[in-house]
């Protein structure tokens, strides 16, 4: 019977077959010493070829960063996700639901005149992206600015007041170490990174005027889903 053993050297037992002799020295019964061949027989599996080169693999393609009329194309070719305008869906909204229905209402918090200055212009350029609206809510929490690591601020409204009557939503979020594991065996991975993502999804109707707050140019509520909010994660997974 053939063996099917790559890069081993077998006995075999077939007379017809190619073989080489290998002289040996035997010890017989009469502890006399005789020479004798054995056989040997080199078994590749029928279908393995053994490879004269080595496979070089084949080149990888990739975007010249350099090449800025090949980036100009593809922005003109998706004018609305290249953009500095947000989108808005209103596929999903965010709704607020409440242990009860009794208004929180807090004082602005003093600032500085340079922080002042950077409110307000925040708050004119939110108007003009009709992420907020001027408001006439019962209503009405604090803002306050958190410098980033590039020297801007980040508008931030304190909701903790208002999170904590609210009602939590139980979704399951999504475990990190579950998204890797889904990506066992693939080659190719992309990404996609929202700009402002919580405000390219609307506010449900009844809930804008729960996210009032109040700055130095007056009362305003969000038409996007606001930042800060207890259950917003739940929503954008």
């Amino acid at each position: 019977m053939l063996a099917t053993y790559p890069d081993k050297v077998v006995v075999m037992a077939a007379p017809d077959a190619m073989n080489y002799s290998l002289p040996i020295t035997t010890l017989t019964g009469e502890n006399t010493l005789h020479n004798a061949a054995v056989t040997l027989y080199y078994a590749l599996p029928p279908t393995w070829k053994p490879s004269l080169t080595t496979p070089i693999p084949g080149p990888v393609p990739c975007w010249d960063s350099n090449n800025q009329e090949e980036l100009l194309q593809l922005m003109f070719t998706w004018p609305r996700t290249t953009s500095n305008v947000l989108g808005r869906t209103a596929v999903e909204q965010h709704k607020i639901i409440l242990s009860d229905e009794v208004p929180l209402k807090s004082r602005a918090y003093s600032v500085s005149p340079f922080n002042k200055k950077i409110t307000e212009d925040q708050v004119d350029q939110m108007l003009k992206d009709h992420i907020i609206e001027p408001s006439f809510s019962p209503w009405s929490s604090p803002v306050f600015l958190v410098p980033k690591r590039d020297g801007s601020y980040r508008f931030c409204v304190d909701y903790r007041r208002l999170n904590s009557k609210t009602i939590p939503d139980a979704y399951p979020m999504l475990l990190i170490h579950e998204i890797l594991e889904s990506m066992d065996g693939a080659i190719w991975f992309s990404t996609l990174d929202l700009q402002s993502g919580y405000w390219q999804v609307e506010m449900e109707e009844s809930s804008k005027e729960k996210t009032a707050f109040i700055t130095t140019k007056g009362l305003f509520h969000f038409c996007s889903m606001l930042y800060g909010h207890r259950n917003a994660a739940a929503t954008t997974d």
